[in-house]
């Protein structure tokens, strides 16, 4: 019996569904990059069918919500063609099997993306099958290609990831071997000061001066202790909290900066502590988001492989 076989959108003969995976597995195989992979899926399913638009959305692992990640075809705006795809992406999801929708001059077909911690949804709007079995058909070969789709994606942010890691972890090493050429100047500056302020004692300008100089000695030394800090974290200690002790609101627009080492909103602060939590959390595998909203308060969600939880808290218990 031979296997089954569609059209194409690029017109010839009927190609079949196996020599059709077998293509978009081979497209799909070498890509690392994110966009790329979200953009070769949507190339590979408007090869294999008739699209009029296709939608790629991905849900989001710290948020729990789908975002839409590519789009072609649809009028809609992308915040509103989310809104009105998201019940089809949540139902194909749940279900583990295609949405299939009427329109009036087609078909709307949402296949569910599954692999490993990456989930999402293709939707595509078609008007080619002119039979049941045509449909089943396409819906299968789009299956097989989410399939493929989710691994490449998959990769892809595994692969940005171990990017993020290994730039958190020269950031550490440069700043920690900054903090230490930065140790003996200090001290120095630090001596002489204590030694001018010794010698004259009664002149009121040298006095304040030297006062200034100690402050921003003491200052400094702080910014390198955090430095050290973040180049070489302390063994993690895991206990239990309370979450509505502490209330933050972070303004929006500071929030595509909150990561970066050195950057803060604080008069005097280090601009180190949440450049060195997401750290932490990387090290253990896991990830790290804020959202925020005006008088309303700061939302912190880490995310973390359980293995790697509850191998912390068992050590942490007979630590």
């Amino acid at each position: 019996m031979s296997a089954p076989s569609i059209q194409s959108d690029v017109g010839g003969p009927p190609v079949s569904l196996d020599r059709q995976v077998l293509d978009a597995a081979i497209a799909l195989a070498p890509t690392i990059s994110l966009e790329r992979a979200l953009h070769e899926v949507a190339q590979q399913v408007r090869r294999v069918a008739v699209c009029d638009a296709i939608a790629i959305a991905v849900r989001d692992a710290d948020l729990g919500d789908f975002q839409l990640r590519q789009e072609i075809g649809f009028e809609e705006e992308p915040g509103v063609l989310a809104d009105a795809l998201r019940p089809q992406w949540e139902r194909a999801l749940s279900d583990g099997a295609p949405v299939v929708r009427d329109l009036p001059h087609g078909k709307e077909i949402t296949v569910p993306m599954f692999s490993g911690d990456v989930s999402g949804a293709i939707t595509f709007v078609t008007s080619s099958p002119d039979s049941l079995d045509r449909l089943h058909e396409l819906e299968a070969l789009i299956a097989s290609i989410a399939a493929q789709a989710a691994s490449a994606i998959e990769r892809a942010e595994a692969v940005s990831r171990l990017g993020q890691r290994r730039r958190l972890e020269a950031i550490g090493e440069v700043s920690a071997g900054i903090a230490r050429e930065l140790r003996n100047p200090l001290f120095g500056i630090s001596s002489a000061a204590q030694l001018l302020r010794f010698r004259v004692r009664d002149d009121p300008v040298i006095e304040k001066n030297v006062g200034r100089i100690l402050r921003e000695v003491e200052r400094l030394n702080a910014i390198v202790s955090s430095l050290l800090e973040y180049g070489r974290p302390a063994p993690t200690r895991v206990s239990a909290a309370d979450p509505d002790t502490i209330w933050h609101t972070i303004l929006p627009e500071n929030l595509p900066r909150i990561f970066e080492l050195f950057y803060s909103t604080k008069p005097g602060a280090s601009g180190v502590g949440l450049a060195l939590c997401q750290r932490i959390v990387a090290d253990h595998g896991g990830s790290i988001a804020l959202d925020s909203v005006a008088d309303n308060g700061t939302t912190v969600t880490i995310t973390l492989p359980r293995h790697k939880l509850e191998s912390s808290l068992v050590a942490n218990e007979h630590g």
